[in-house]
């Protein structure tokens, strides 16, 4: 059984990192759990990769605004996995794939689950005529005149026995703009990258990529993988049952101050921890 999570509404984006985990737990108990394929959008925001320093990734004059309380501020969130830190507007398309570890035994390697699982993506917008290939350890990229530009990243966790698998798909050039004007150059980079600005290393996907064509094309290519005969959507009385412990997790862990900025409260402390 393959569970569906087709939600493109903005939401806040502390229950997007929040709710992977939550619905890992929850079908973790269910012995018919296969995977769960979901879509989202976040408002404009910067996620931080699990291990992340805040001053190495986020500009300064943006983290002036977080901690007054701008009315232009862009939310600061910690996702569980690891990999870079990453910037979220509706200009970009998030998905995640799940898979039960007890059955898909062959996904616990890193390096093979995402080689598996980005083929998904690639087989999935080949069907739109976009060439785009595995590149690093968990990019995807168009290749130009100018070399591989990056369109997505991808991160991974694992926990309660279920693979979570996560990445970010850019849709509109100007979130390249925003990219550039809020993330500092990250502090490590693939060795394909070769020192380029984020402008110039980052590209779009085409105009009229059709995001439920896409939706369509890669729960098919899960589905045909892993021969997967039955996929539902999420059911109102499943997403009841674990309401209450999603707003537990939003509340303690993911809006909390503590994990957002690994236990520095201040931005006296953030600065005190680089010099």
């Amino acid at each position: 059984m393959l569970i569906e999570i087709p939600d493109l509404k903005v939401r806040s984006p502390y229950l997007s990192v929040a709710i992977e985990e939550v619905l890992a737990e929850y079908y973790s108990k269910n012995k018919d759990f296969d995977g769960l394929l979901r879509f989202w959008l976040n408002p404009p925001t910067i996620v931080l990769g699990r291990t992340d320093k805040v001053m190495e990734n986020v500009k300064t004059e943006i983290l002036n605004d977080f901690f007054q309380n701008s009315k232009n501020k862009i939310y600061l969130v910690r996702r569980l996995s690891g990999g870079g830190t990453v910037y979220h507007s509706q200009g970009n398309l998030n998905y995640t794939i799940m898979f039960n570890l007890n059955k898909y035994k062959e996904l616990y390697s890193i390096k093979d689950s995402f080689e598996i699982l980005l083929k998904f993506v690639i087989n999935a917008l080949e069907k739109q005529n976009i060439k785009s290939f595995h590149v690093g350890l968990s990019d995807l990229a168009i290749k130009t005149q100018d070399g591989y530009k990056k369109f997505s990243g991808n991160s991974q966790f694992r926990k309660y026995n279920v693979l979570v698998h996560h990445g970010t798909v850019i849709l509109d050039n100007r979130v390249i703009e925003e990219i550039e004007n809020i993330l500092m150059h990250p502090p490590k980079e693939p060795e394909y990258r070769n020192g380029r600005k984020h402008k110039d290393f980052l590209t779009s996907l085409p105009k009229n990529f059709d995001i439920s064509l896409f939706y369509y094309c890669l729960l098919e290519e899960i589905k045909k993988h892993y021969n997967i005969q039955e996929s539902r959507f999420i059911s109102r009385e499943e997403f009841n049952q674990m309401k209450h412990i999603l707003i537990k997790k939003v509340k303690n862990v993911y809006k909390n101050p503590e994990w957002i900025l690994r236990g520095k409260y201040t931005y006296k402390e953030i600065i005190l921890e680089n010099l």
